[in-house]
């Protein structure tokens, strides 16, 4: 083909082309119409869908946009995240913050996850998402961005096929900068921003807990606390909705480091749970447990009583929740006590959380560590003597170690340690150690299934 004289820019150029396929057919060539015009359509009804709408960009201008003090000395918040700006936002004089970024327009995959997000079909660890999450991501895109690369991770791990990779990291690579910049300008008064910020930070911190990273997780809870400090606000004056999912982050790591929750409670009193004063195990009226301790499992037992006729819980995750999430920020909580009061207390309260676990997980946390609590309980129980714990004790301890037990030599120790009491209590099926547990504190709508598989490896 020639090329174009200069002097005829401005005039009009056909080309013509041999082609050297066969011409498409009638019926092809409707087809492909029919598929462009779907297109055109498509794209016209939702180009103009904002997910995040401002009332009015004019008065948010006015009110909510700061100027960036580039003289003062950054706060350790800043310094964490990083002040420099992203290529993807520009440096400016005025900086508005991500929940402001009006229109915005999700590319398929984002379109396809909240799709799935939104479903009926999904397995109900998935709910929380649209349950606690969705709700207050909506309103900033830093927020938002880090939430759908968090549920496409889980997806990824729940199903291997998934080839999610490049859209996580995409996200999380939007997030950080967006949490980056608004941090760097982010005017401390201002509730609304903050708590968009604080939002985006807790999406941070729970995509690193699905990530087994827990030093990301420490540094991101530390910035969330810091930041609330720092605006001078209480948890109180924050969004309800916000403050319960930045507890229940904070609660989900301080599990997997076994260490007391920064935060409060997320729950407060269950309404129709009312624990009794009294012990409702004869084994543990023999034991000196400190009253705190004593206290958390009582509750614990009767939790267990009060939910195990109600069917309709275990279909509901947030349900499951509201019930478990206090327990387990009980015992996390007596961790200094356990310690100090020996043996039998500390392997009393790892076997509580190892209890919890499965209910936990029920309950949409993922990932469950249990690695530090199968720990302490063996080093607990091989500094127990034999004669100081009762039987009905011991075996559910045991079997609470073996059920979550990560590795093959934890495997191996309680697995023996079982075998050996089982000749003890002439223990020779699955239904008479079931009853043995009951005696003390059991679900058999939880564990059943893995309780099985368990007695099915002790007699191999």
């Amino acid at each position: 083909m020639a090329p174009i004289p200069q002097h005829q820019s401005n005039e009009w150029v056909f080309i013509t082309t041999t082609p050297t396929r066969p011409r498409p057919t009638k019926g092809q060539r409707s087809q492909m119409r029919q598929r462009v015009m779907r297109e055109i359509g498509y794209t016209r009804r939702n180009v103009q869908t904002a997910l995040f709408q401002c009332p009015s960009i004019s008065s948010c201008t006015s009110s909510d946009i700061t100027a960036s003090d580039s003289g003062s000395s950054p706060s350790p918040v800043e310094r964490q995240y990083g002040s420099s700006q992203s290529p993807e936002f520009p440096t400016s004089s005025t900086h508005i913050p991500s929940f402001l970024a009006s229109p915005v327009v999700l590319d398929r995959e984002s379109q396809r996850l909240l799709h799935h997000m939104f479903s009926d079909a999904i397995p109900s660890q998935f709910q929380m998402y649209k349950d606690r999450w969705y709700p207050i991501c909506i309103a900033n895109s830093a927020a938002f961005d880090q939430m759908l690369a968090t549920y496409a991770t889980h997806i990824a791990q729940y199903h291997m096929q998934h080839d999610l990779k490049h859209f996580i990291l995409s996200n999380h690579t939007k997030a950080l900068a967006r949490v980056r910049n608004d941090i760097s300008a982010m005017p401390l008064g201002r509730k609304r921003i903050l708590e968009g910020t604080l939002s985006a930070i807790t999406a941070l911190a729970c995509y690193s807990h699905l990530q087994r990273d827990m030093v990301s997780w420490r540094s991101h809870m530390a910035a969330v606390a810091r930041l609330i400090h720092e605006s001078g606000l209480s948890l109180g004056a924050l969004d309800e909705k916000l403050v319960t999912v930045v507890k229940w982050v904070d609660l989900i790591g301080s599990y997997a480091l076994d260490i007391a929750p920064a935060l409060g409670n997320v729950n407060g009193e269950v309404d129709y749970i009312h624990c009794p004063s009294k012990t409702m195990s004869q084994c543990l009226n023999s034991l000196d447990l400190p009253a705190p301790l004593l206290s958390a499992f009582q509750s614990l037992q009767w939790t267990n009583t009060q939910i195990i006729p109600q069917v309709s819980i275990w279909s509901n995750p947030v349900e499951v929740d509201r019930l478990i999430h206090p327990l387990t920020h009980h015992f996390l909580s007596l961790r200094y006590d356990a310690y100090t009061f020996g043996p039998i207390c500390s392997s009393l309260r790892s076997g509580a959380l190892l209890y919890l676990a499965e209910f936990r997980r029920m309950s949409g946390v993922s990932p469950v560590v249990t690695e530090i609590h199968v720990r302490q309980l063996r080093l607990s129980m091989e500094a127990l003597s034999q004669t100081s714990v009762p039987s009905e004790l011991t075996l559910w301890l045991l079997t609470v170690g073996a059920l979550e037990a990560p590795t093959t030599s934890d495997r191996e120790f309680f697995y023996n340690r079982l075998l050996l009491l089982s000749q003890v209590l002439e223990i020779h099926s699955v239904l008479c150690w079931k009853q043995r547990l009951k005696s003390l504190i059991w679900s058999d709508t939880v564990f059943d299934h893995k309780l099985d598989i368990t007695w099915g490896l002790l007699q191999v």
